[in-house]
């Protein structure tokens, strides 16, 4: 990572964006009796170990799941939950771990055949407006997929699961209140997005925007760059050869402090260096199976 990486983050917290209201599903403590919390991830410590529980609130049957694919789901769901995200008990089975922090949805799936994908769960509605837009060759009546540029793959699935709500940067731009960005993962922050490395950023917004996704305008500094979304998905596409693939980008405060936490639980990560220079709060992290994570420091 170089300089225009960062400056880009910088300006990319404040135009990249996509979600429903937040809230969230009742978790259950596996060490101790149900516990009514209050905050949307309340930190609990149980026999030394940090546990994040979620509060009773709204789901919706329109969401978005990032899909990692992985090969030990112990190893992988621990590590994301020392990141601040917890188990949805109810979405998960032996195969298909979903984590919620109240910021994303991550999903750990042993079986997927892609590293990095979308899975969204829509209504009859919504599922005929994508389909409607995409005009897919091959498809079931509840299912089809759309491969977007870096091979990032986006999954349609006609479903009535309920999964809890989101808050992330859309609520920031919808209310212009950039001071008070929603901290709900307590590690890491507010989801930022997914951002990909890809040549033709223009190509990259044609294609997009037949689904519906909306961008901040196509930038030039310090590359060429943007940020989309369609109220679900947050991506952003980056003409760069300072970093390569995919990384799940979170905006943070007291960065430096929650990286020796992590530190002292075990989590590798690697300080951001500019001009030679240790750039305080921003890290780079890598799950088990490689996929990447950012912390990026907001003021």
């Amino acid at each position: 990572m170089r300089n225009s990486y960062f400056i880009l983050l910088f300006i990319s917290c404040f135009v990249s964006c996509a979600s429903d209201e937040m809230t969230a599903d009742t978790a259950v403590n596996k060490n101790q009796e149900e516990i009514a919390v209050k905050d949307t991830l309340s930190i609990i410590d149980t026999q030394k170990k940090v546990v994040y529980e979620i509060e009773e609130g709204c789901s919706s049957k329109n969401s978005a799941l990032i899909s990692l694919r992985v090969n030990d789901l112990e190893s992988s769901y621990d590590f994301y939950t020392k990141l601040g995200w917890s188990k949805l008990e109810d979405k998960s089975n032996d195969d298909y771990i979903v984590l919620y922090d109240g910021s994303s949805l991550i999903a750990l799936n042993s079986k997927q055949d892609k590293k990095v994908k979308y899975v969204y769960h829509l209504t009859d509605e919504l599922f005929q407006k994508y389909f409607d837009s995409i005009q897919p060759v091959d498809f079931l009546d509840d299912y089809f997929e759309a491969t977007f540029p870096d091979s990032l793959t986006i999954e349609f699935i006609n479903s009535e699961l309920e999964f809890p709500c989101t808050q992330n940067m859309q609520v920031v731009l919808e209310t212009g209140d950039f001071m008070n960005i929603p901290m709900h993962n307590k590690v890491l922050g507010c989801y930022a997005e997914l951002a990909m490395n890809y040549d033709k950023v223009e190509e990259a917004i044609e294609i997009t925007e037949r689904l519906g996704f909306k961008n901040n305008g196509l930038q030039t500094m310090p590359y060429k760059w943007v940020a989309m979304s369609d109220g679900l998905s947050l991506l952003s596409y980056h003409n760069t050869n300072e970093w390569s693939g995919m990384n799940i980008t979170y905006f943070g405060k007291n960065n430096d402090d929650k990286a020796e936490m992590l530190k002292e639980n075990g989590i590798d990560m690697e300080a951001v260096e500019m001009g030679g220079q240790v750039l305080p709060g921003n890290y780079i992290l890598e799950d088990p199976d490689g996929n990447k994570i950012f912390m990026f420091q907001l003021f």
